[in-house]
């Protein structure tokens, strides 16, 4: 079995478990509903439930890729070489890096607010997974957090934290 296809056969596993675990103990104990919402989509574990379920499917859909490649490479014994094995070095790079990005969105999340965070790291996080349209992506650093800003805010009637920018769109 090829070291890729195995690692995606665990990881899978891995995903589909922590997605179980997360929807059936952990919003549960962690998430208070109130005794009646008015639409579904307003409870407080609708949202984290939705996104675990999306996990949920990656980590099945990551796993029948695993097992795909793996049969491939038992089908074809000279496609099972390691040169793949360079890649995988450069993805655990990328992959730190953008588990750090994410410590330093958390930290301006609280200070400088969902926006401007939104706006100053979605470039960078689309730059590091390889999109090299810088006009794109301008355009999707500025209006998607204006648009999530809108729906969480007016649809959803969810806080989302805009630090200084809180005079002019709070």
């Amino acid at each position: 079995m090829k070291t890729s296809a195995r690692g995606d056969i665990f990881l899978g596993i891995g995903v589909i478990a922590l997605a179980l675990i997360t929807n059936f103990v952990i919003i549960p104990a962690g998430v208070s509903l109130p005794p009646k919402v008015p639409f579904k989509a307003l409870e407080p574990a609708f949202w984290p439930n939705i996104i675990v379920w999306v996990l949920a499917f990656l980590g099945l859909v990551l796993l029948v890729q695993g097992l795909l490649a793996n049969r491939r490479s038992q089908a074809q014994p000279d496609a099972a070489t390691n040169s793949g094995e360079a890649g995988k070095t450069a993805n655990v790079g990328t992959a730190a890096i953008a588990v750090a990005l994410l410590f330093v969105f958390n930290f301006l999340l609280n200070t400088v607010g969902f926006i401007v965070a939104s706006v100053l790291l979605l470039p960078v996080f689309m730059w590091l997974m390889g999109e090299r349209r810088y006009w794109l992506m301008a355009t999707i650093a500025i209006l998607l957090p204006f648009a999530l800003h809108f729906f969480f805010r007016h649809v959803a009637s969810v806080y989302v934290p805009l630090g200084f920018l809180e005079p002019w769109l709070g």
